[in-house]
């Protein structure tokens, strides 16, 4: 069974690795999830000719599946247990089952399960190391399988379970039956939690810059700058309606790759017109309040609007 040793490292590198997971109960259960555990637990074996032993161990179990609902997850689990750590004959069991598990509330911690599957049994060579504790290099002094059940609950990172196995003959290496009628049953107190990993955040593109440049039309404009909710913007000059002065033409640039949104050229044409002390803008025209087909606009300042441009501002 040198598998459990894998799903130790498997355990303890998810345990490590739990900032980048996301507790169920934290909120309402949805999606997939995955499931590790990690305690103490004891066993009581027996066979039609051996009687009855006792022994207790560490367990760990590893899971995943998917959410039904709420109150229901579904997925497949094994559950691991072995009679401490040490050097030479190690009982060992291990179950696979398929899991349910209820949750009365759809987002609190407490719940019940019970799975069925396979149940193994397993007198392995034990090496005291807590990475490895079973040898690879040599094989199980005897073994079998069988089915199995579990039944268990939980609550805030706790969980209770008892499994029961009837696994039946053991054999040796060589095929030999050594036990008939083997069963056994465990309970077992374990830390474990379910988690859900955290869900890609969506990536925000970054927002296009966009430069305004002016040339200016008239030396003679010498005004001071002004807030850009002063600053009313016009598509063409007939909807201006009063008389008004050209200050400048501005001309939009872009920073960068991205291209930029209507919004964004306005908003920074009205900025620069405003910067120059301009109390309108016209949309798409040049110098002469002549139209054109680009992003360019035109600044004026029109005088009937002082007023109001200043109320705008708060002056």
């Amino acid at each position: 069974m040198t598998h459990v040793a894998r799903l130790c490292c498997v355990s303890v590198m998810l345990c490590a690795s739990g900032a980048s997971l996301r507790a169920q109960d934290a909120d309402t259960r949805h999606g997939g999830w995955m499931g590790l555990g990690l305690g103490y637990g004891s066993a009581v074996f027996s066979c039609d000719t051996c009687g009855s032993r006792r022994l207790t161990g560490w367990t760990f179990n590893l899971g995943f599946g998917g959410t039904l609902n709420p109150h229901v997850q579904l997925g497949v689990q094994g559950d691991f247990w072995l009679n401490g750590l040490r050097q030479g004959k190690l009982p060992t069991t291990s179950t696979g089952t398929v899991l349910l598990a209820y949750y009365p509330s759809v987002n609190g911690s407490a719940f019940v399960e019970a799975g069925v599957g396979l149940s193994n049994y397993a007198l392995e060579h034990g090496t005291g190391d807590p990475i490895e504790p079973v040898s690879e290099h040599y094989p199980s002094y005897f073994s079998g399988t069988g089915w199995g059940y579990i039944l268990g609950v939980g609550w805030h990172g706790m969980r209770v379970v008892y499994q029961y196995g009837k696994v039946g003959a053991l054999h040796d290496a060589g095929g030999a039956t050594v036990a008939t009628g083997w069963k056994q049953q465990l309970v077992l107190v374990e830390f474990m939690g379910r988690f859900a990993p955290e869900p890609p955040r969506a990536r925000v593109p970054p927002r296009a810059r966009v430069h305004a440049h002016a040339r200016m039309l008239n030396r003679a404009f010498p005004r001071n700058g002004m807030c850009p909710a002063a600053v009313t913007v016009f598509d063409a000059p007939s909807e201006v309606g009063k008389p008004y002065v050209e200050v400048a033409q501005i001309s939009p640039s872009r920073d960068g790759s991205r291209e930029p949104t209507p919004e964004q050229v306005d908003e920074a044409e009205r900025n620069k017109a405003a910067e120059l002390g301009a109390n309108g803008l016209i949309l798409n025209h040049i110098a002469g309040s002549r139209e054109v087909l680009y992003d360019d606009a035109l600044a004026i300042f029109i005088p009937a609007d002082s007023a109001r441009a200043s109320a705008e501002c708060g002056s």
